[in-house]
């Protein structure tokens, strides 16, 4: 009896193995959206529709060593977004630019490039100003000084640790 239930386990499970199964359409994968997201963020998908007819839509981060199109900062002003790759001051004869920069912590560890493409300057400097309770470089503000001879350009570096922004070498 029990040779008979082995035999018919494996007369089962062979029938499982070669059963191809229902056949039916065959389903059509499209291409929908692809989405660029910012660098360090993680590649998303998904796939949408009905049987047989699919689409599907991706989300795809930035890679090292390329960055998204700058943020161009043309007034006295401006906020930093958390979503920001790369900031670019770009003003004509420009004395001071405020950037007042988002939290490090909404920035998960991602750096942040900032450049001046200001044009005629012959002293600028651009105020880094920290979000509430945080720093750059231990201050609550910090400059970055522009002349003719040479344009300001830093990559800042979001620290949960350091409860601020550091600057690369």
């Amino acid at each position: 009896m029990t040779d008979m239930k082995f035999k018919l386990r494996q007369v089962i499970a062979l029938k499982a193995k070669f059963n191809p199964g229902l056949v039916g359409p065959t389903p059509t994968l499209e291409i929908g959206t692809v989405t660029t997201l910012p660098s360090g963020s993680e590649a998303t998908a998904s796939i949408s529709g009905t049987a047989p007819n699919f689409t599907l839509n991706l989300g795809l981060p930035v890679g090292a060593g390329l960055v998204d199109e700058p943020t161009q900062v043309s007034g006295g002003t401006a906020t930093v977004a958390p979503t920001d790759s790369v900031i670019a001051v770009v003003r004509s004869s420009p004395s001071t630019t405020t950037l007042t920069l988002c939290s490090v912590a909404d920035r998960a560890r991602v750096p942040l490039p900032i450049f001046d493409f200001s044009t005629g300057v012959t002293a600028h400097v651009i105020w880094l100003v920290a979000a509430a309770g945080e720093n750059v470089m231990q201050q609550s503000i910090w400059p970055l000084y522009s002349n003719s001879a040479s344009l300001a350009g830093a990559t800042l570096n979001p620290s949960e640790d350091l409860s601020g922004w550091w600057i690369a070498p």
